[in-house]
Parts: structure tokens; sequence; C-alpha cells
């Protein structure tokens, strides 16, 4: 729920009531919002026009005519704000959820840390806190923490391994730590926040110490505000430098082109987030390689530059070549973009109009695809200039390179590779491993997988059960981070002996019920736990009617081997790591 706080003296407000309004629909979809009009003492003529912006379409529940100024003789006061509130919060969905007597008995604790200035606690005396309450079991835990967290009592992080060792009882503690980093001066325009710049902003404010420098950077990357850059380094978009770089916009019009006109708004956190979100695409080559309004970009032979403009409300894309490269690379892009939109925000997307080898205008992708469904091969659009005109366009070289591609290229050598590297860290842990439960052990590779930047989830359902008469409970999915599409499952196996059943029991589900969409290839990841290491990865390969072997020339056999499978159009990666131990 929003509220959204009018000042009645200012009476030309139409321009940034609609800014706003559209700022929460942007966010919030059809959340209910709460309009006030304050300093109503100054200006008692001035009347919201309720009809006219619900008719636009926007969820406003409420109007109030109020003063926040002490000894006002307003009709309304902050007592109807709060008693608005709480009328239109007891309709948002799940609000009156009831919590058993010792789920509310840590409520109501956590809440009197609040009235004692405490900001946060650590997840440790979280846990003592439902243990002295009787909530012993960690899955209870966890789900009375999320509820916590969805009812604003704690704000917990639980996909971050750093972030989740705090839970934060005061919600203002993160919110001013977040707005003094990205307000602040000390940051100059490369846009990097360090050590140095830490302390200097947070010199005169003893709530932030320097232990909590690296959690913050945590945070920052959490809300894609920020990037990481280095050792306990972040570059943050928004305080890059205003000013476009120098350099020939028709040296990137050679090739692809591309525009997003946003009807409404164009928020400016949108390039930030695009830049946050492509930073692998960042061109090496470029100085600098980024600004607050735009970003040069590299794919293979590809070269981009991604330039938004708030004033006009478009983002342009300008490709310097037609390659299957910079195919992709337009394809990513449009991705990235789409995702950052979302559904509820109107923006078109748009394919240049070229005459003489020259841009003259864009028409609507969308349009253009309505008109080859219909079978039409021509059509009229009107070009831009000093003396508008109009020409005919042949739609399907219109089209030609700008075609939405649904699934861009996934990169399944890198996570093969990244899988191996992050095995032979877990194997520095065997002594701990060797121990602990499989799951325990999926969550390692989850958390580490996460942090090298995956689309990851664990336990996600999908497919069939091993029997076929429900959902299957996939330890690990991989999706991909444009279309969130799932491009591998990891099924992870603990192997103490040579068990068939086990083996290829797994080896079935992962072939052939978990995988809902056809991936290109899935992985088998096994936790062996025996003393003969590599006489249980000979006989584990024999249940296999081909097993390519990939792992010979490897010099750390005695605790990673790994092989290929194929099923079909399937490839299965098999990752087995050697977690035995005699202590």
């Amino acid at each position: 729920m929003y509220v959204y706080v009018l000042d009645s003296q200012k009476e030309d407000n139409d321009a940034g009531i609609f800014h706003w309004l559209n700022v929460v629909k942007a966010n919030g979809g059809d959340s209910p919002t709460i309009v006030v009009v304050n300093k109503r003492d100054l200006n008692s003529t001035y009347q919201f026009d309720l009809n006219r912006y619900k008719k636009m379409g926007f969820n406003i529940v409420d109007v109030l005519y109020l003063s926040a100024a002490n000894g006002s003789n307003c009709a309304q006061s902050i007592d109807d704000l709060i008693a608005s509130i709480s009328t239109h919060v007891k309709t948002l969905q799940d609000i009156q959820f009831p919590l058993p007597p010792s789920w509310k008995a840590v409520k109501q604790e956590v809440e009197s840390f609040q009235a004692q200035d405490v900001d946060f606690i650590e997840s440790n005396e979280y846990e003592k806190l439902c243990d002295k309450h009787g909530i012993e079991n960690t899955h209870l835990q966890n789900t009375l923490l999320t509820i916590l967290n969805q009812i604003g009592t704690i704000v917990t992080y639980r996909n971050n391994k750093r972030l989740r060792e705090m839970q934060i009882i005061n919600p203002l503690w993160v919110t001013n730590g977040v707005y003094k980093i990205v307000r602040s001066t000390a940051i100059d325009n490369t846009g990097v926040l360090s050590e140095d710049q830490f302390h200097s902003i947070f010199a005169n404010d003893n709530k932030y110490k320097e232990r909590h420098f690296t959690w913050l950077l945590d945070l920052l990357n959490q809300f894609e505000l920020s990037f990481s850059i280095g050792e306990a380094q972040v570059l943050i978009p928004s305080k890059l430098s205003p000013n476009q770089p120098d350099f020939d916009l028709s040296d990137f019009q050679q090739g692809l082109n591309f525009r997003y006109s946003y009807r409404d708004i164009l928020k400016k956190s949108v390039i930030s987030l695009f830049i946050v979100k492509m930073k692998d695409y960042a061109s090496a080559d470029a100085d600098p390689k980024y600004w607050q309004r735009g970003v040069f970009l590299t794919h293979h032979d590809a070269n981009a530059v991604v330039i938004a403009d708030e004033q006009q409300k478009t983002i342009t894309i300008s490709i310097d070549t037609n390659t299957r490269a910079a195919k992709d690379l337009l394809s990513i892009i449009r991705h990235t973009i789409r995702e950052i939109n979302g559904e509820k925000l109107k923006v078109a997307e748009e394919v240049p109009l070229v005459l003489d080898s020259k841009i003259v205008g864009f028409a609507r992708y969308k349009l253009l695809v309505d008109a080859e469904r219909d079978k039409d091969e021509i059509i009229r659009l009107e070009i831009e200039g000093e003396e508008r005109d109009s020409h005919k366009f042949t739609i399907a070289e219109l089209l030609d390179g700008y075609r939405y591609e649904k699934n861009p290229s996934f990169n399944y050598r890198q996570l093969g590779e990244d899988l191996i590297t992050i095995a032979l860290i877990e194997t520095e842990s065997r002594h701990a491993i060797f121990a602990e439960k499989e799951d325990l052990t999926n969550d390692r590779f989850r958390n580490a997988l996460f942090h090298k930047g995956y689309n990851i989830c664990d336990q996600s359902r999908g497919g069939e059960s091993g029997s076929g008469k429900s959902s299957g409970e996939r330890d690990l999915i991989v999706r991909n981070n444009k279309t969130r599409v799932a491009e591998s499952v990891i099924e992870g196996l603990q192997l103490k002996g040579d068990d068939s059943a086990v083996i290829e029991g797994h080896y079935e589900k992962l072939t052939t019920k978990y995988d809902t969409v056809g991936n290109k290839s899935n992985i088998m990841l096994v936790y062996a736990k025996v003393k003969d290491f590599a006489g249980l990865w000979d006989k584990y390969q024999a249940h296999f009617e081909e097993f390519d072997d990939t792992s010979d020339d490897l010099d750390t056999k005695d605790s990673i081997r790994y092989g290929l499978t194929t099923v079909g159009n399937m490839t299965v990666f098999h990752l087995f790591v050697n977690f035995y131990s005699n202590q």
C-alpha cells in the first residue's frame, strides 16, 4: 500500500501527480493508494480530482485533507490518516494470517527490541529467541522469519549467505544507510564506493561500524543498486558522471538499431538497473564504459551503445554490425529491458526506418508483427524530418534481424567449469560435509552458485515424482538470468557405496521426470563418501551404456572426476566429488 502526500499550496500539481501515480503503478501494480493533501490550513480551497485519476486506472482508495502542523484546525488529522491506513491494510492479502501463541510471543519480543532502539540482531540471537519460546525446528523458525519479514517486523535476506547473518529490527537502519551512500558527495564521478569513502560517509554516525561495510556492500548489490568490481569495492551507476562521453554515434548505427518509447514515464532507475544487470557485457575497451544514462557493451565482434533519454522518454540501442553475435546481443538487451520494465509499464518496442542508409524514423515492432500475421507485405509509415512525410516499406525487410528470440544462449560450459571450481573449494570442508545430510550439501552448492551470479533455486516442484503420482521435488534448478526459464536441473546424490537402485533411480528421475522444458544439459552431482574414491567412480560409470570419462587428464583426480552421457538430445554432466573423511 502507498501513501502519496501532496502540498496543497502548489496549485499546478498535475504533472507531479501524474508522474508519481505512474511510479506507484509501475512498482506496485494495483496496490491501493491513499492520497494525503497536506498543509490544508494554508490552502482550504484545493481539491484533488479523484474521479479523473480513478478513471485513468489508478487505485486510489482514500483522499484526506489535513495538516502535519500542531494546532491546525483542519477537519481531518493525522489520526484520521492512521485510521485510514489501518482500515485499508486489513484488505491486503495474508494480512489476517493467524499466528500460533509461540510465534506471536517471538513477534512481540522482537517488537520490544524496537522500543529499546535495537537496530538488528544476529541470526543466532534470533534462533535463541525462537528456542526460548519453544520453536526449535529450523524449518518453522525460517517460516516465521519469512512471515515477520512480510509484515515488516523484521527485514531479512535469506537468499544471501552474508546478509542473512543479520536480522534487521529497525528498517530505517537499512534505509538510512542506503540513502546516505547513494546520496553521498564523497563518491566521485567514477561511481566507485570503497572502504575509504564508507568511513567518510559514516564518520559522524555511530550506528554504522566498520564491520557493517561489507554487509552494506552486499546489500547494495542485492538491491541491484551496484555491482562488485573488486575486493571490497562496488560501482554505483547512479553516482556515475552525468556527462555523455565524446564518441561518434554513427559508428554504432551501421548495424542493428532498436528503440524503447515509454508512454507515461521513463524512470531514472531503469538505465542504472540495466547497467547492473549487463555488467558482464560492459566493453573492456571503452573508457569510460558507462555514465549515468548510458553504457558501452561488447559481445564477440559486436559493439553496442545503449542510451536513455528521460526527456524524450526513450532508450535507444545501436550496434555496429549485423552479425550473429549482434543479434544475440540485441536479444539479451531486449530480454533485460523487458525484465526491468515488467508487465505493467506501458512501453513500445520500435525498429528503425532506413532510407538511403539513414535512420529516418522508427516503427512499432508489434504493429509490424501484426501486419505480417495479416499477410501484409507492404506498409506505409511516417518518416521524421522538417517536413513529415510517409513512405512505403517492406515489412519483411523491416523485421529482418529484429524478430524476438525467446531464449538467449545459456553458457553450459561455464556452468560446468563453475561447478568444478565450487566442488574443489568445498572439498576443503570434507570433514564437515562427510557427516552432513545431502540437503545441506545441496545448500552449499546453491549458495556458491548464487554468489557467482546464477539464478538458482532449490526444492523446486516440477515435472513428476518417482511414482508419477505427484510433482517432483528437484534439488536445484538453474534458470536463465534473462528469460527465467529453467536451463539445467541439478540432481544431488550422496553415495556411500555402489548402490544400483539409488544411482539408476536418480538418473531416471533426472532424465525422464524432472526436466519439463527439454534442457540441453542436466547435471548429476554426486557426493562420494567412500575410502576407495577411484574404485567407486569406475563402478559408477558401469551403470551407463556409453560413458565418456572426460577427467583423465585432470590433476585433481583424487578429489574430482567428471564425465558425460547422452539421452536423446540431452547431455548429462556427471560431477563426482570426493567428500570421504576418516575423522
